[in-house]
């Protein structure tokens, strides 16, 4: 992973404008702390805008409870995907691989939205293949007809094929969490509610991938049935 340090707001603006990023840490006393304002520059780019954000705070003493919770509150609230506070790893016995397996599970939020819109395009896509074939049961069979349906089903195994992959990869993607989870990684509430949020949709959306696939089924074997009549009847 590369990195790029900038240390005034300026600097920072420069960056957003003209890269794209997939992950910003931001720390409390960026700029003469001015981190609140650095995580609202960050979503004026809309190349950036949705990429997650960690705020950290390295100072020499651990927060003072109450100071800690309005900066979780104030920094959640301006879109960052959690704040964090060193010294709350320092009992952990390898600080670095852990603080690098929080900012991995940042990334796998912003990969999850990823694949959950993919997925949601390719039942798009079912869904319009579903209809024709649907529309196709109602024309009056010819050489065409028969040519388009072939390509419709062509296209839909292409499209099953790459959801199966989008699929593996979005299970692989809870696996790493549900790790992170075991090895009790300190993330914010909202990271874990947003986290559960995004794992109900999944769910939601396996079974509307399920339901769907019961249709498929059904139309293939009308299909298969007509067939059988043609060569019965030609």
């Amino acid at each position: 992973m590369n990195w790029l340090i900038v240390r005034t707001m300026s600097e920072a603006a420069a960056a957003l404008k003209n890269q794209s990023f997939d992950l910003f840490i931001i720390d409390l006393h960026f700029d003469e702390s001015r981190m609140f304002e650095a995580i609202q520059l960050v979503r004026t780019f809309s190349k950036n805008a949705e990429k997650p954000v960690i705020c950290i705070a390295q100072q020499a003493a651990q927060l003072h409870a109450p100071i800690k919770h309005s900066l979780e509150f104030t920094t959640s609230a301006l879109g960052a995907w959690m704040f964090l506070d060193v010294h709350d790893h320092e009992d952990k016995p390898n600080l670095k691989t852990d603080l690098s397996r929080v900012i991995e599970r940042a990334l796998l939020g912003k990969a999850r939205k990823a694949t959950s819109k993919m997925r949601t395009d390719l039942h798009k896509q079912r869904e319009d293949i579903h209809r024709l074939r649907v529309k196709i049961e109602t024309e009056e069979w010819s050489d065409d007809v028969e040519e388009e349906l072939v390509e419709l089903r062509r296209n839909l195994a292409a499209l099953l094929l790459t959801l199966c992959d989008v699929n593996i990869g979005n299970i692989a993607q809870q696996e790493q969490i549900d790790e992170s989870r075991n090895l009790k990684d300190r993330v914010s509430d909202k990271a874990i509610e947003d986290e559960d949020k995004a794992t109900q949709g999944e769910r939601k959306q396996t079974l509307r991938e399920l339901r769907h696939a019961v249709k498929e089924f059904e139309i293939a074997e009308r299909e298969e049935e007509a067939a059988k009549k043609r060569e019965e009847n030609p």
